[in-house]
Formats: C-alpha cells, sequence, structure tokens
C-alpha cells in the first residue's frame, strides 16, 4: 500500500487532533498537521492526570504549541565556490504562531514554510514541509516505540524527531537545524512559582543535549525530582542552555549569517540589561541608570518600584527637579523603602541637609537602608514586569552540513523525560511510572534509547507496515490503527505494575469494565499481561460483605431494606454494632435472596486505591466474558483459577437480580434518591424489567461460565448454568423478539414496553461469535436483528444512531433516569457501538452492512479532524478500540489458546485471491497470507512463538492442487509431518513457530 495515498495538509480542516508521542502509561506530547507539538501531558498534569470531564473547560496544555519549533537553514555552499554574500533561507518548520507575531516586523526574513503535508499512521507521523524558497527537501519522521508484547519498549518516556534532508540539484547546499524548546521548570502553569530552574549540557558520543531540572522542588511537587532532556544525536552541536526571547535579533541574525545561533545575554530587554550590568559588572547603580537613554528610561521606571501611581504621583509634584537623572535614580530607590525605613529616611533627611542637596549621597544612604538590595532582588527583571517574560528556553543547534549534489542525510532530534511524582487523587497515593524501574533520570533514558535506536526503529516500523499493507481499502487500515493512539494517550503504568485506561482523557475513570469490556481487546492480544492485571484490579475490588460500601448496596434492594428499617425499629442498636450488623444482613439475606455480595465495580476515579460504585447491571456477565476470553486466547490457567471465584460470585449475584424468576437480570425503576442497582454502559438511557441489550450479554457469560466451571472440574455448576442456559434463553424470546428484532425492555410487572430498535442489542451474540460459544440465540433472528439495525438505525452521513424507533411502534419510558436526558445516549452515535456493531456484521457475514459502517465513522472523524481523537464521556474515548476486532472479523480469524488451534476464514476476497493481514496474538504476532489461486498459505511470525496443533484454512476440502505424495506443509524448509482432516490440518506433536519463521501450507 502506498505511503502517499492519503495526506492531510494544514490547509484543510484544522487540526483537532494527532499522533501521540509516547509510551504506555508515561503521558504524551501529541504532533499535529500544523506542524506543532500539542497537548504536552507528561508532567503528571491534567488531564493525564485527571480531571477532564467532557462538561467542564478544556484544559490548556501548560506549554503551548507555538512555544517550540524547528527550524532549517539552508544556502548554497561556500565551499563550491558560490557568491560568500547568497543570503541564506531561513524557514521554522510549523505554521507560525502568535509566538512570532512580531517576526514580519524585526525578523522578516524567518518565515514558516508555506505548506505542510501530514500524514499520521500510529506510531509515526510524517511531515512533508514545502516552500518555493528552500532549495532542498525538508520531511519530518516523528514517532515512539510501540511493539506488540514488549512493555518496557512500547513504555519508554521517549520521542523522536528525525529530520530527512534531500539536495534534488546539482549545487551543494550548506544546511543547519535548530531547535528550540522552553525551560518547561520556568513555566508558571507547571511550576506554580516553586522550586529553582536549572539547565545543563550534556554530551557524549553521538549525543549532544540539554538538561532540563528544577532545585528545591516541594517533595510532592508534579515534577519534583523530575529532568527533561532535549537532544540532537549528532556530536559537535551549539548548546544554549538560555535563551530569554525567542525573538532575539542577535541569534537569528547570526545564525542566519553563519549558523551560529548567539543570543543577547540579557535578551535585548533594556530594563534587564540595567539590572545584570549593576549586578554582575559592579557598577554604580546610578551611573548605569543614567547612561539609558531618556525615553528607555522612562519605560523602566515603573517596572522598579512596587506601587506606579505614587512613582508617577511624586514626578509630577515636582517635575523638574526629577527630570535629573541622579534624582531620578534616588526617588526609585526610596520607594523602594518599607513604610518603616522610609520614616527613619524622612528624619535623616530633616537633619542632614546634603540629603536633600546632593543625589549621590542621598542614593548612597537610601541604598544602607536596603532600597538597593530589594529593588535588585524584588523587581522583576523584564520590561513592565511582565511575568511571562521570566521564560527562558534552550537552543540545539546542529552543525553545518554540506549537502552534496542529489544527495541525503537524515538529522535526528531526541526528546525523553522523567516525572516520577506521580501521585493519584486520594492523599498519599503515590503511584509513580513504570520506567522508575528501568531508568534514573531523563538522561538515562536518552543514553539507553539513543543507542537501542536501530532496533526500535525496526521492530515499531514492522508493525505498523504490517497493517497499512495489509488486503484492505486504506481507510479501512487507518480507521483500526488511529485507535491505537488511545493505549498511549490515555493509559496509566504505574510503578508497580497497575494498569489503566482511562475511559475518556482524564475523565470518568480508569479500567472502566463496562467500557472495557469493547476496547480491551487489543490490549489482552498486544499486552496480555496488562489485560490481566486490570482483570485483577477490578476483582481485589468486588462488592464483600466487608467492603466500604457494602451496606449502601445491600439496602439499595427494595425488600432488604424494608426489612432492616422493621428490625431497627424494635433494635435501633443493631445499626451501630458492625458486628450485629452484618449478622443482620446475613439473615435478611436469606430471606430475599438478595446479597449483594459479587457486584463488580465500576472504575477506578483518578486512583488506584478506591472505585466509584458497583451501580452497573452488565458488569457481572461482561467481567466473566472477559476472563473467559483472555483464557481463551492466553492459555493461562492459573489466572483463570485467581478470577474463578470472582466470576462465580459474579454470576450468582447477577442470577439474583432476577425480578419475576425468569433467568435474566432486571433493571428497576428507581428513583433518583434510591441507590441505582441496575444501570448499564448506556447510562442515561434507564431501561426497566428486561433488556435485549442486558440480555443478550447475559445469556454469552452463562455459556462463557459454563464452560470455566467444566475446565476447572465444577460440573454440577456447569450442568446447572446449561440448564439456566435453557431457560434464560426461552425468556428472552418470549419477552423481547417481535417478529423482526429484539424490543428495547419489557417490564412484565407493569406490562410496560420500549420498542426502539437499540442497536447494540446483540453485544452478547459478539463475544459468543469471537469465542466460539456458538449462537446465544435463534440464528435467523440473529441476521433478521442485524438487518433491522441496519435498516432502521443507520443514517448516512449520520453514523449508526445507538436508538431508533421504528413506524408503528411505541416507547415507554421509565418513570425515573438515573444520570440525565436519555436522548443524550439514545440519539447520539458512539464510534465504540457503531465499530463493535459493525464487526458483528462482518462475522455473522454481513459484509458490506459491516464496511459501510466503519467507513461512515471513519468518514465522520475525518472531516472533524478527528481522527485520532473519538468522542463520548471525553475525548480519547477507549470504547472505540473496539475496532480493533475488525481484524480477527475480516481474516475470519480464530485463536484457541488452550487448544493449540487457529482457523482462517477471509470474509473479504481481493480481485486478485490474495488475502494479507496481521496476525496479532498473545505471546507473537506476524502476518498471515492466503493465496486462494494458487491454494497456498503461509503464516509468517515476526517475533514470540505460536505452538500449532490444528489449522483450519478455507479452500482446504474441494481439491488437491499438490500432487498425491508430495509434501504440502513446510516450516522453512524443514518438511512438516501433518494429518488432513477436510479443512483441518492436524500436528502432533504440535508444531513450533519461532520468530523470523514461515509456516507454509500448499493444499
Amino acid at each position: 500500500m502506498k505511503a502517499a495515498a492519503r495526506t492531510r495538509s494544514r490547509r484543510g480542516v484544522a487540526p483537532l487532533s494527532g499522533i501521540p508521542l509516547g509510551g504506555l502509561g508515561t503521558g504524551s506530547i501529541e504532533i499535529r498537521a500544523d506542524g506543532a507539538l500539542h497537548e504536552w501531558q507528561i508532567f503528571n498534569n491534567p488531564p493525564w492526570s485527571g480531571r477532564g470531564a467532557p462538561w467542564s473547560p478544556p484544559i490548556s496544555s501548560p506549554v503551548r504549541p507555538g512555544d517550540t519549533l524547528f527550524a532549517i537553514r539552508a544556502r548554497p555552499s561556500r565551499a563550491a565556490g558560490q557568491d560568500q554574500a547568497a543570503p541564506a533561507v531561513v524557514r521554522i518548520l510549523r505554521e507560525r504562531s502568535e509566538s512570532e507575531a512580531r517576526f514580519t516586523y524585526i525578523l522578516s526574513y524567518v518565515e514558516s514554510v508555506q505548506e505542510i503535508d501530514f500524514r499520521g499512521e500510529f506510531p509515526f507521523a510524517w511531515l512533508d514541509y514545502r516552500d518555493p524558497a528552500l532549495p532542498i527537501a525538508v520531511s519530518l519522521e516523528a514517532w515512539s516505540s510501540f511493539i506488540p508484547g514488549d512493555i518496557k519498549h512500547s513504555a519508554l518516556p521517549a520521542a523522536f524527531f528525525t529530520f530527512h534532508l534531500s539536495n534534488p540539484g546539482p549545487e551543494a547546499i550548506e544546511i543547519a537545524l535548530l531547535g528550540i524548546i522552553p525551560q518547561i521548570f520556568a513555566l508558571e502553569a507547571l511550576s506554580q512559582g516553586e522550586g529553582q530552574p536549572q539547565t545543563r549540557s550534556e554530551r557524549a558520543p553521538g549525543l549532544s543535549a540539554l538538561v532540563f531540572s528544577a532545585a528545591d522542588l516541594p517533595v510532592d511537587h508534579p515534577l519534583a525530582r523530575g529532568t527533561l532532556v532535549f537532544a540532537l544525536l549528532e556530536d559537535g552541536a551549539e548548546l544554549v542552555t538560555e535563551l530569554r526571547e525567542v525573538g532575539d535579533l542577535n541569534a537569528w541574525q547570526s545564525w542566519a549569517r553563519s549558523g551560529h545561533f548567539l543570543p543577547d545575554p540579557v535578551g535585548g530587554d533594556p530594563l534587564r540589561a540595567l539590572l545584570e550590568r549593576i549586578i554582575r559588572e559592579g557598577l554604580d547603580p546610578a551611573s548605569a541608570y543614567g547612561q539609558l537613554p531618556s525615553l528607555l528610561r522612562g519605560m523602566v521606571d515603573s517596572a522598579l518600584v512596587p506601587d506606579r501611581s505614587e512613582l508617577q504621583a511624586r514626578i509630577a509634584a515636582d517635575p523638574i527637579h526629577y527630570q535629573d537623572p541622579r534624582w531620578r535614580w534616588a526617588l526609585l530607590l526610596e520607594l523602594n523603602l518599607t513604610p518603616d525605613e522610609r520614616a527613619q529616611y524622612e528624619r535623616e533627611r530633616q537633619q542632614r541637609p546634603e540629603l536633600e542637596r546632593d543625589p549621590a549621597q542621598a542614593a548612597a544612604r537610601l541604598s544602607e537602608l536596603g532600597a538597593l538590595a530589594r529593588l535588585l532582588s524584588e523587581r522583576a527583571p523584564t520590561l513592565i514586569n511582565t511575568r511571562a517574560n521570566r521564560l527562558t528556553r534552550g537552543v540545539i543547534s546542529s552543525p553545518t552540513i554540506e549537502l552534496a549534489p542529489w544527495s541525503e542525510r537524515d538529522l535526528t532530534f531526541l526528546l525523553t523525560w522523567y516525572f516520577p511524582n506521580h501521585r493519584g487523587e486520594n492523599v498519599g497515593d503515590d503511584l509513580g511510572h513504570r520506567y522508575e524501574t528501568w531508568f534514573s533520570d531523563a538522561l538515562d533514558v536518552a543514553r539507553y534509547v539513543a543507542a537501542e535506536r536501530p532496533a526500535l526503529y525496526s521492530r515499531t516500523r514492522a508493525f505498523h507496515d504490517l497493517q497499512y499493507s495489509a488486503s484492505v481499502p486504506y481507510w479501512l487500515a487507518d480507521a483500526i490503527n488511529a485507535q491505537l493512539t488511545t493505549l498511549v494517550k490515555s493509559s496509566w503504568l504505574v510503578r508497580d505494575g497497575r494498569f489503566g485506561i482511562w475511559e475518556g482523557l482524564g475523565c470518568c475513570g480508569l479500567q472502566t469494565l463496562d467500557v472495557s469490556y469493547y476496547g480491551s481487546h487489543a490490549v489482552a492480544l498486544l499486552f496480555p499481561e496488562l489485560e490481566e492485571r486490570q482483570l485483577r484490579m477490578t476483582a481485589d475490588f468486588q462488592l464483600t460483605p466487608a467492603s466500604p460500601r457494602y451496606d449502601e448496596y445491600f439496602l439499595a434492594f427494595a425488600p432488604n431494606r424494608e426489612r432492616v428499617w422493621r428490625r431497627l425499629e424494635r433494635q435501633p442498636e443493631l445499626a451501630r454494632d458492625p458486628q450485629q450488623r452484618q449478622a443482620l444482613y446475613r439473615a435478611i439475606a436469606v430471606e430475599t435472596g438478595l446479597d449483594a455480595s459479587g457486584r463488580i465495580p465500576h472504575l477506578f476515579p483518578g486512583s488506584f486505591a478506591v472505585v466509584d460504585a458497583y451501580h452497573m447491571v452488565d458488569l457481572m456477565p461482561k467481567f466473566a466474558l472477559q476472563v473467559w476470553r483472555d483464557y481463551r486466547w492466553t492459555a493461562n490457567r492459573a489466572a483463570l483459577e485467581r478470577l474463578w471465584p470472582a466470576v462465580k460470585a459474579a454470576v450468582e449475584h447477577a442470577r439474583r437480580i432476577d425480578e419475576l424468576k425468569v433467568g435474566l437480570p432486571y433493571h428497576y425503576d428507581h428513583s433518583p434518591a434510591e441507590t441505582a442497582i441496575s444501570s448499564q454502559t448506556y447510562d442515561t438511557w434507564d431501561f426497566i424489567g428486561y433488556s435485549a441489550y442486558v440480555s443478550s450479554i447475559w445469556l454469552a457469560a452463562l455459556k462463557a461460565t459454563a464452560q470455566m466451571a467444566h475446565l476447572l472440574g465444577d460440573e454440577d455448576y456447569a450442568r446447572d448454568l446449561e440448564r439456566q442456559f435453557q431457560e434464560s434463553q426461552a425468556s428472552m424470546e418470549r419477552l423481547l423478539w417481535n417478529g423482526e428484532y429484539y424490543d428495547l425492555w419489557f417490564d412484565p410487572r407493569s406490562g410496560r414496553r420500549n420498542q426502539s430498535c437499540m442497536a447494540d442489542q446483540l453485544s452478547g451474540q459478539l463475544y459468543a461469535s469471537l469465542l466460539d460459544l456458538g449462537d446465544i440465540l435463534p440464528r435467523e433472528h440473529v441476521l433478521s436483528a442485524l438487518r433491522a439495525i441496519y435498516r432502521y438505525n443507520f443514517v448516512p452521513g449520520r453514523g449508526l444512531v445507538n436508538g431508533m424507533l421504528p413506524p408503528g411502534k411505541q416507547a415507554d419510558q421509565p418513570d425515573h433516569w438515573t444520570l440525565g436526558d436519555p436522548r443524550h445516549q439514545a440519539d447520539s452515535v458512539w464510534s465504540g457501538t457503531e465499530y463493535a456493531v459493525a464487526v458483528q456484521m462482518l462475522l455473522e457475514g454481513l459484509v458490506s452492512e459491516g464496511l459501510t459502517i466503519m467507513h461512515e465513522v471513519y468518514a465522520r472523524y475525518e472531516r472533524a479532524g478527528q481522527t485520532w481523537d473519538h468522542q463520548e464521556c471525553g475525548g480519547h474515548y477507549y470504547r472505540a478500540l473496539s475496532i480493533w476486532l475488525a481484524w480477527p472479523a475480516l481474516g475470519g480469524l480464530s485463536y484457541d489458546a488452550p487448544r493449540q488451534a487457529l482457523r482462517l476464514q477471509p470474509r473479504l476476497q481481493p480481485a486478485d485471491g490474495h488475502w494479507r493481514q496481521p496476525l496479532t496474538l498473545p505471546g507473537c504476532w506476524g502476518q498471515i497470507e492466503h493465496h486462494a489461486g494458487q491454494g497456498r498459505t503461509l503464516l509468517h511470525l515476526y517475533e514470540g512463538q505460536l505452538s500449532l496443533r490444528e489449522l483450519i484454512l478455507p479452500g482446504a476440502a474441494p481439491t488437491r492442487r499438490t500432487p498425491p505424495g508430495e509434501q504440502v506443509v513446510w516450516l522453512g524448509s524443514l518438511p512438516i509431518a501433518g494429518r488432513r482432516q477436510g479443512e483441518r490440518w492436524l500436528f502432533d506433536p504440535p508444531v513450533l513457530i519461532e520468530a523470523g519463521q514461515t509456516l507454509e501450507v500448499r493444499l
């Protein structure tokens, strides 16, 4: 697939999203189509650290897009005999920022490039800079490492910026690159006025670096113990530790003329120049002040006093006297006295006539009283006392390079960071970062990634290329790839290895289980250890009688609450005795059958120390399905055994929430004053009675949990669940099937019904199909419902709407809403749901319909400039990562790790019959190719190992293309013994495919 298939130019839609640079849990920086670096969220700062609710104003990045820049200088080579006076072309390699607004006036030759073509394909961003004045071609490849199965090298706090310079002409060209970055510890938005910023230079072979840090930060400051490194991976770079003004005339002029970036030591600020000459050179203050031109002297006066109005009043009262700069200096000193010092000076002046006659003696006495020291130490050393002008920057200028005719050269800048003081929102919640266990500071990171760069690049690029070389349209590969950005943008990977992904960036919480049900497939396939850790964290907070909020959820059931209050009327002391209260609960639970134990927590709210609630009825079956999915993909029996008690408790609790004993979880119509116990992921769109959405998930969970019980030897429980499944399936059919699709909900108790067609009504069937659990509902009903969803819910130009009411249908509504107006969810489009339903259509053979929905979503976000930022409850929403399932759905890939069985049945056939797609499984990744016309299937393994006992391939049964007796299965050049049974190839012993090997089957 050609890389130039799609570009995004800065002339198009304003770039509202881009490619995040960074690693798992490191925070990130985003590069966008304007060429600028946006959303610096590497400092343990919001929204990455929390407080990113969509109803709150957007949180500004502490580093603005205009605060950093790369620039290029190019001119004909002097060595080639060109005119020594030939001017250099200087261009900033991003759109012009407000920071450079004055350049048009003072640095008119320093322009921004005229056009940028941008192509983002995670984890890479490619930018082509176009300007007719530049004699060379310039492009940038920005990237961070991302390698499936390799957590460390996918969690590096580092970003590379490789500039490719190409001379297309017959004359040699002199080139230099420049990088400017703020001293982040001096940014008020980050430092909050704390600490002493420090910048030093470091050099090593192939590395020229600036190291930013700060001394004296409070121990709980987000930047404490932090460092940031900006480097050029070259020897001999010019390192400037302090640039005070980005528009420094001296620096840009010297760089344009000679390639040396030499800032003015005082940044062109006359007030700073005055004070620093006084301090550094030991000049007489009055004399130095008197040497300022009168116009400048008037400008700086007001910055040297605490009260400008008093200065103006004193001058107006004695204008002739204070025209003398010597007396004006004495006045400035006098106005810096404290009230007590000023009273003392006034008494002395009445007693000493020389203080009225001689400005030098007056200034000397005022200095003795402390005025001069206070002026030099407390007055901000910037013009007009503007705090923003305190910002300093670091600069790296590359050595000047001579680029011969028709030659090329790369120069790579590197940014690394280390901010270990990540704390959760709970007091004392010291989380840190996983990268602390591998590195000591940002310079340590820089040295490591510089040395490992070739391997990091080749492995990262290989994974990228697998996706974009697949036999699918470019837009589809791009839509799937785009959602991987969430893994970097929104993840926490803390010091002890705990992992979580924000539901929406900084919003709601991490490891939101009802959302990870959709989005975690990619985590389970690419980083299975992290997915296991997420589920263990959820299980650790499962509700038990010892949980802090057990009382709340036990009493949320009306029969429990009524019985408890009746007992308390007779024995009020029970409310205050924990042991007696728990005994009471146990006795009442026996009576009602409504023990709250087993409820699954919703999310971790900006901390891994607490959870927010246990209010959703869909969490219990969703938890069971995710546990079974992970076992089926990993064969990690130890993990399954650890989680089995939590699964069983969750399923048993869900069985108890069945008001009318029909075998399905029940939704209560509760008042706002009551604790919610039957919400679900559409949490402003409440249901009552029995819903298609939760019932379908429940049916799949019953099947999955029965499989777990069989595997773990709990046969009685397995048979009980299988019986329960039959009863539950019959109830869903009886209560909700309307002949075309499943009604949104029905409450047999009240007779109320909502006949809306919900896009997500068959969610459980998606998991069942994915995990080979079979149909949870009659096949003809599944296909009819999917066709109805496409017919009613899909609106071209809008997308797949969550809920639609077909003509002639009626929609009753609950009396109460849990959170708010249900239209926010019923009438909206959720890309995560759209992608999940589209995948389900692919799995069920409705390929055209599924691809149409996916393309609609992709085009909608492309038009908005938000390809890498899907919205729901917050940005970069985790649910949309459900699109990763498009790969196994399109290829008909199914993997059963315990059986070591892999199936390939492509559902999308290219015209040439050659199907190619990525293969990502826990523990390995590579590519599968199927040549239908040649009857050949190849499995190329790039990294990891894959052991197969069984391989199911398309087209294996009808014809035998390979002559009888000829070897048909090869591992590289080695023949493999296999036995064929129709479409199945059986290997005993199993065939072990190692990294770098290819398994080939010739049919």
